[in-house]
């Protein structure tokens, strides 16, 4: 079984701010108040925070940033796993953690509590995330608890996030789900209704038949036509003997025979 992060168990780091990875990973924190709002590199910010938790110990500053780092890129699983990791190592470690004096603790979980509470409103949350949202929840019960029994903060350092996360899977919950469309019943449908009966018998005797193709009769071949035949008038002309004088020529009668 893969051994999470918030499953370790880190040994409790001392003064950080001395080292490069965490002054590198606390000028990426600070463009969060930069009035220029420049982007910062989530990534980078996490992996120089496990650097720290792994090489040099886990402190109260370290494991809020990570924490807000997890929130960025993992949405609500992802304050899961940073609260879970601070819960345990106060259960843990409790009054060694860097830092021990009181304001400054306090103040660590104001702004933590300010900057989740600003990550879960740009969250694209839906229906789904209610179970993940109730588990942050009592998460931070849990969390709150430990805070009051060790005396190490002071109380209700994280209500408002609490009552966020709240009021959030509360208000997916009360959405009514999508109402499913009605079903029509079946129609029973008869012998008379069926397609090849819709038309009656005396509908059908006024439709006219639609002639056969197949059936038509060829057409025959038309006959060649017939030699044109010499007018009578002439004909009787060409019938009579010829008689001396006549005006036609013999030159000429060819041509009408």
């Amino acid at each position: 079984m893969m051994t999470t992060h918030h499953d370790r168990h880190y040994k409790a780091g001392g003064d950080p701010r001395t080292l490069a990875d965490f002054m590198a990973l606390r000028a990426e924190m600070n463009k969060l108040s930069h009035p220029a709002r420049p982007d910062i590199n989530w990534p980078y910010a996490e992996q120089l925070a496990r650097g720290l938790l792994e090489h040099h110990g886990a402190d109260l500053q370290t494991v809020a940033w990570y924490t807000l780092a997890r929130a960025r890129l993992g949405g609500v699983a992802g304050i899961n796993e940073g609260l879970t990791l601070m819960e345990s190592l106060l259960v843990r470690q409790g009054k060694n953690l860097w830092p021990q004096a009181l304001p400054a603790r306090t103040e660590i979980f104001r702004t933590l509590s300010k900057r989740l509470r600003q990550v879960i409103r740009t969250l694209n949350l839906t229906p789904e995330d209610v179970e993940s949202l109730e588990q942050a929840e009592r998460s931070l019960q849990s969390f709150d608890a430990v805070l009051q029994r060790l005396e190490i903060a002071p109380e209700n350092q994280l209500s408002d996030l609490r009552a966020l996360l709240h009021s959030t899977a509360t208000r997916f919950e009360s959405l009514d789900p999508a109402p499913a469309l009605p079903t029509a019943p079946p129609v029973a449908v008869s012998d008379a209704e069926l397609p090849g009966t819709l038309v009656s018998e005396e509908d059908a005797a006024k439709v006219e038949p639609v002639p056969d193709l197949k059936r038509r009769p060829k057409a025959e071949p038309l006959a060649p036509p017939s030699p044109a035949k010499r007018p009578r008038r002439w004909r009787r002309l060409l019938r009579q003997p010829r008689r001396a004088g006549s005006r036609l020529s013999p030159g000429w009668l060819p041509c009408w025979r």
